[in-house]
């Protein structure tokens, strides 16, 4: 098992995709160091501009450096566990072997799940090097961006298992790799690109509360589990405009007119949307993950190979 662990950990480091990583994290770094540099150019209040700053690396984490970039790596990985190792005929040479299924299945899981947390760590690390390279970040700010850090490799941990879930169910049903890859690279994109769009469209038209479409809404249900880890930072104190923007991205806010005032002067204020639990939006995820690695388990010991 360990053997296996340690081959599938290596395998997902090969040098195009360290390097495609390693870059993209760094060019999200450069761009967050060239904000942080015009925000702090303006007049604002350390509150106020401790606030916007970790609002804007909130967003980008949520959506490119957990969203886009590990969800890839995760999916590439998981979905070839198996299927590729099957359609290769590799799998056979390794039930030759001293060793069970059990542990060829526990020991690839293991490695794939290892392998995509050590990209995580190190795109978060990419990240704040070039951002403080190129930024001159003040200590009391770069504190607040570490600790912020910290949980979002929490939370991409907790998507890690969601998607490696996904991604090793699909390798035990596809004879391929290429058709399960497809189906996570395009659920990447419906969850973090499609759906905020047609949400806004379908929003405006009332159709989207009318017909209680947040059930079906996988963005709104990750930016559920992202909050959950958002609150442990502390409050962040969303100013308006920036709940707009987290409301296009997550749903987490819903806007509302107060009073026949505000709603005359085209002015919206923002509140928490309460629509669904989120503690239970993440246990469910969870739980379902669990279940596919389980289903995962049954199938590859069943498996005529």
């Amino acid at each position: 098992m360990k053997v296996l662990l340690c081959k599938t950990f290596t395998k997902m480091f090969k040098v195009i995709p360290v390097t495609v990583v390693w870059l993209i994290s760094g060019a999200f770094g450069l761009l967050f160091a060239y904000i942080y540099n015009n925000l702090s150019e303006s007049i604002l209040t350390y509150a106020r501009f401790s606030n916007n700053i970790m609002n804007i690396y909130s967003l980008m984490a949520f959506m490119i450096i957990v969203g886009i970039m590990i969800w890839i790596i995760c999916s590439n990985s998981s979905t070839g566990l198996f299927a590729q190792e099957i359609h290769e005929g590799t799998i056979r040479l390794l039930l030759s072997k001293e060793i069970t299924r059990m542990h060829l299945v526990a020991g690839k899981i293991s490695g794939m799940i290892l392998g995509s947390v050590v990209y995580l760590i190190t795109s978060f690390s990419v990240f704040i090097l070039v951002f403080c390279l190129f930024s001159g970040v003040e200590k009391d700010i770069l504190l607040l961006i570490i600790k912020a850090t910290l949980v979002f490799i929490v939370y991409g941990m907790v998507v890690i298992f969601i998607i490696g879930g996904l991604g090793t169910f699909l390798s035990t049903i596809f004879k391929k790799k290429v058709p399960a890859v497809l189906i996570m690279v395009a659920l990447a994109g419906l969850i973090f690109g499609i759906i905020p769009i047609v949400r806004v469209i379908l929003t405006q038209l009332g159709y989207y509360n009318q017909f209680n479409l947040y059930i079906f809404d996988l963005n709104y249900h990750f930016g559920l589990i992202f909050n959950n880890f958002l609150g442990s930072i502390g409050d962040l104190s969303l100013s308006q405009s920036t709940n707009a923007i987290f409301t296009i991205f997550t749903n987490l806010y819903i806007s509302e007119a107060v009073d026949i005032d505000v709603a005359l002067a085209n002015v919206c204020y923002y509140d928490i949307n309460t629509s669904l639990n989120g503690l239970l939006v993440t246990f469910s995820y969870i739980i379902g993950a669990a279940v596919l690695y389980g289903v995962s388990f049954k199938t590859m010991l069943k498996k005529d190979i």
